[in-house]
This record gives C-alpha cells, sequence and structure tokens, in this order.
C-alpha cells in the first residue's frame, strides 16, 4: 500500500488484524473508534449501544487495546437492513470489510 495517499474505502481498505502492520489503516481504524467512543457516549447517540473502552492512544500499532476495543464494538454493533432483520458482526476482532463498512457508515447500515 502506498503510504503517502489517502485512504480510500472499500478498495484501498485492508483486512487488519493484531500486530498488523499497515500504519495508516491502523491509524484510520484507531481514529475512527475513538470517534464512535465519543459519539456513543453521547445523550441522543445516533448509535444504538455506548463503547465503554478506554480511549486509544493513535500510535499505528494493532496491539491488545485496539483488539479489544475492535472486539467490543463487533460485539455491540447491530444494524436494521432492508429486510427487517438485523445484521450482526462476528466479534472474531479482525477488521475486514464488514467491520469497516460499519464503522465508516454505522448510521446508514
Amino acid at each position: 500500500m502506498n503510504h503517502n495517499k489517502p485512504l480510500k474505502f472499500p478498495e484501498d481498505i485492508p483486512l487488519l488484524k493484531k500486530w498488523a502492520r499497515n500504519d495508516e489503516a491502523v491509524k484510520f481504524l484507531q481514529s475512527k473508534l475513538n470517534e464512535l467512543r465519543e459519539i456513543s457516549q453521547k445523550e441522543n447517540s445516533i448509535l444504538k449501544f455506548t463503547l465503554d473502552f478506554a480511549p486509544l492512544v493513535v500510535d499505528c500499532v494493532f496491539g491488545e487495546n485496539t483488539e479489544k476495543a475492535v472486539k467490543e464494538f463487533q460485539h455491540k454493533y447491530t444494524a436494521p437492513n432492508y429486510s427487517a432483520t438485523f445484521t450482526k458482526l462476528d466479534p472474531d476482532k479482525k477488521v475486514g470489510f464488514k467491520t469497516w463498512r460499519a464503522l465508516c457508515c454505522p448510521e446508514n447500515e
């Protein structure tokens, strides 16, 4: 991946898991998780759940804290789809297409 270009969703977003080596993608992931954490803790949040993990240090390292935050997000996330059923993410601690989509558009899923 070219680290000089900004990330585009979804073509350039890679599968991430613990100890992944992709500075820009991990930085984006950590920033997005922190942003959603803040949103989830506000009254009248657009999110239907609260993320309780401690704020992540945006250090471009997919370590223990990032893995725990991903798992919490995946576990708590539920999005209604057009068939009136619910899409749940598999809390596998990996950030693939479905998790990226949920992180980038949680209210529009």
